[in-house]
């Protein structure tokens, strides 16, 4: 029965009803037309795990060559990898074995590096295999072709890096691409006790695919420094571009300058991240 006192209190349910179902259909509008994150995620995620083990490859082939022990007795250890230099054939085998390496990320496999003269020579060309090596479980397939250019400007030495197809085998089975033409600059090798002033400098471009299908390509803006006593970029700024993507552009930074740390900043659209270098953010 439907008395006059109720009629107030139906009205006011009524009216809070509606106001839920309105705020409803707005939270599922947002949801379906605001800008969705979730994939240049999902990409500079793919761009950071890539770019982590390329500049850990770079660092230890450079330590590699500096160390007079290891060139001496043909053997050693840096960060938890077994080195071979067979300096007769210019031969490197970098040997991981499950190790957690000091960048926190799992290193297993093996890395051939062979070079056509000694490594500090001008002209010298290192081509690396990434055999059976994998980090955090994903697997790195491919070469990575080094040519030193000698130092054409700054006192530098530099290196050109060019990748033509790596691939990355990821946990799921499925692969993504990457290619790149960076360069690595790095001070005259009998410069190099103090790493505070003597860092390595990346510039470059690069490209690929993920699995999930995202093609991207990322310019490095602001050069990228790499303190090689530090196992992570500590700064720099890429742009990255996903054309696909409704949020088509974005930038990675590193922005660590005062300390050693393994942080980065992603920035798409109005979004910004704070990120980890490490398997637990570095999620696929």
């Amino acid at each position: 029965m439907n008395y006059p006192g109720n009629r107030p209190f139906n009205a006011a349910a009524m009216l809070i009803g509606f106001l839920i179902l309105i705020s409803a259909a707005e939270a599922c509008r947002k949801k379906n037309y605001s800008y969705d994150v979730s994939a240049n995620l999902y990409v500079a995620n793919n761009v950071v795990f890539v770019e982590r083990g390329l500049v850990h490859t770079f660092n230890l082939l450079l330590k590699t060559n500096m160390n007079p022990a290891i060139r001496r007795d043909g053997v050693g250890i840096i960060d938890k990898a077994i080195i071979h230099f067979d300096t007769s054939a210019n031969l490197i085998t970098i040997k991981y074995q499950n190790n957690i390496c000091a960048d926190s990320v799992v290193r297993n496999g093996q890395i051939f590096i062979r070079m056509s003269g000694d490594f500090f020579s001008t002209g010298t060309v290192a081509i690396l295999y990434f055999y059976k090596y994998s980090e955090d479980g994903r697997q790195f397939a491919g070469t990575d072709s080094l040519v030193n250019l000698g130092a054409p400007a700054g006192g530098r030495c530099s290196y050109k890096s060019f990748i033509d197809s790596l691939v990355i085998k990821q946990d799921s089975g499925s692969n993504s691409t990457w290619h790149s033409e960076f360069q690595y600059n790095i001070p005259s090798v009998l410069k190099l006790p103090s790493d505070s002033i003597n860092p390595v400098i990346i510039t470059g471009t690069a490209g690929g695919w993920t699995d999930e299908g995202y093609n991207f390509t990322l310019e490095i803006s602001i050069p990228l420094v790499n303190r090689i006593y530090c196992p992570w970029i500590r700064e720099g700024v890429q742009q990255v571009s996903i054309p696909a993507l409704e949020i088509s552009s974005g930038s990675i930074e590193y922005v660590n300058m005062a300390s050693c740390n393994n942080r980065v900043t992603y920035r798409f659209g109005s979004s910004m991240f704070e990120w980890w270098i490490n398997k637990k953010k570095l999620i696929f």
